[in-house]
């Protein structure tokens, strides 16, 4: 306080020195020394400059730390002055290593709290830690949930559940997903998401083995939990899939990230997505604060092809770096592209006769002219998404009118739904260069519209069965 000017500054620093000097036996210490941040461009006071000749001096003893990227991105700029230090770089520590640290502050807590924690919560802080929490590394990880547990000791006891609930709450992840996959869950995924999604039997199937795969181990290290190129027409079911795929698999609010590709067509985009120097950007912010999500990139195709390159990084490695030099990991998506390259070929393939195993080939040399290989092998598996027939639409339109069915009901409102609505639903509803997309616009303009008239009439009461038919339409 009271430092107005670098003049200020200067005696400062020289009168802390100076008395450095005098003493003999100090070690001056700073930690976090890059956020002094004073020595980067266009800023009036420049400490890196003012410290460096005592620095130089033999006379004092001095120890900084820093990350790695902030290393790079502001001290290794300043040049004479980074060039003071001897640089020691530190790995994170192992498991083991930080296991040891734990057990030795839990000894320390028991003993300041009067509590107990057991060494199997201290293993589980380890094992989630190393897991679970991207954004720090061991032991510093491990350390900040042993922090949060011991203040949720229960009849003076921290438990491996009570260090479970800590990290679901750091990672927001449901606390039944954190250990071994719901064996359940992922045998009946065709199922659960066939009561949501009409037809495309391939196209879930493909999803399922791949994420069955995941979840037990049977995929390379560092990688999404699943990535998928979703190809097909407009209005077949890709978004539909993936929203209820995230609903399904990760059963939580948020979990579902879209991003439309073609609002990022210009090199400028790839700050928008990372951040610009200095900065998180929209994608990485967004992963970073929710770890488990699923991310769907619609008409991947349209974005600009610095962006394409990117993601080479992410399906690769799971991890991407961002405008501020923090590593944004991956590991913990499902990552979904959605494209209509190759919706041609499947056509025209399926009117000629051709089941989407023989059209396969077609689509990949479509996706080719599009993507470079490199990408397209990048991915888990292709998925191609057939056109949607008369009947499919008959039954997603029984999907959607269940859904406003039991919405009515929750209020009061006893409603059923003719064949012959249903019916007309899907006429009007289906367009050959849209697919089933009009569908809920025309349900809400038409139907939902009508009966909100209807109940302001009073001619649609509670309790009392009403019948719909087309004549609503």
């Amino acid at each position: 306080s009271g430092i107005k000017t670098q003049g200020d500054l200067a005696e400062r620093i020289k009168n802390v020195f100076e008395e450095v000097e005098y003493a003999q036996n100090v070690i001056i210490v700073i930690e976090e020394i890059h956020n002094l941040g004073l020595g980067e461009a266009g800023t009036s006071f420049n400490l890196y400059s003012l410290m460096s000749p005592y620095l130089e001096s033999d006379g004092f003893q001095f120890i900084a730390t820093t990350e790695t990227e902030n290393y790079s991105r502001i001290l290794e700029k300043q040049g004479s002055f980074a060039r003071l230090f001897r640089k020691i770089e530190l790995s994170p520590a192992t498991e083991e290593e930080t296991l040891e640290v734990l057990v030795d502050r839990a000894i320390t807590v028991e003993r300041k709290n009067k509590i107990k924690i057991s060494l199997v919560a201290l293993k589980e802080a380890v094992k989630l830690a190393q897991k679970l929490i991207h954004d720090r590394v061991l032991p510093d990880s491990a350390i900040s949930v042993l922090k949060e547990a011991q203040t949720k000791a229960v009849n003076g006891w921290v438990t491996k559940n009570i260090v479970r609930e800590v990290v679901s709450q750091f990672v927001k992840v449901p606390l039944s997903d954190l250990g071994t996959a719901d064996k359940s869950k992922l045998l009946n995924l065709e199922a659960e998401i066939h009561g949501r999604l009409i037809d495309q039997e391939q196209a879930v199937k493909a999803v399922a083995d791949t994420l069955r795969r995941s979840v037990t181990g049977l995929r390379e290290e560092n990688r999404p939990i699943g990535s998928f190129l979703f190809v097909g027409p407009t209005g077949v079911g890709k978004t539909e899939l993936a929203k209820t795929l995230s609903d399904v698999y990760f059963k939580q609010e948020g979990a579902f990230i879209r991003f439309d590709m073609s609002e990022y067509q210009n090199p400028e985009s790839v700050a928008r997505l990372i951040g610009a120097s200095g900065e998180g950007g929209q994608l990485t912010e967004l992963v970073r604060n929710r770890p488990y999500a699923l991310l769907l990139l619609d008409e991947f195709e349209k974005a600009d092809p610095k962006i394409l390159t990117l993601f080479l990084q992410v399906l690769e490695d799971g991890r991407l770096t961002d405008g501020a030099g923090r590593t944004v990991n991956f590991e913990n998506t499902i990552i979904i592209v959605t494209s209509n390259a190759g919706s041609l070929s499947i056509a025209q393939g399926l009117s000629n006769g051709k089941n989407l195993e023989q059209i396969d080939k077609e689509v990949n040399e479509e996706l080719l002219k599009v993507f470079k290989p490199e990408l397209v092998n990048r991915f888990d598996e292709v998925v191609i998404f057939k056109p949607l027939s008369p009947e499919d639409l008959q039954k997603i339109v029984g999907i959607k009118l269940a859904g406003l069915q039991k919405q009515l009901k929750e209020k009061g409102f006893l409603v059923e739904f003719d064949d012959g609505l249903i019916a007309e639903l899907g006429k009007q509803g289906f367009d050959p260069v849209l697919g089933a997309r009009p569908l809920r616009r025309l349900i809400q303009d038409t139907l939902e519209s009508k009966l909100s008239r209807l109940i302001l009439e009073n001619k649609l009461v509670k309790g009392q069965t009403f019948k719909a038919g087309a004549e609503l339409l």
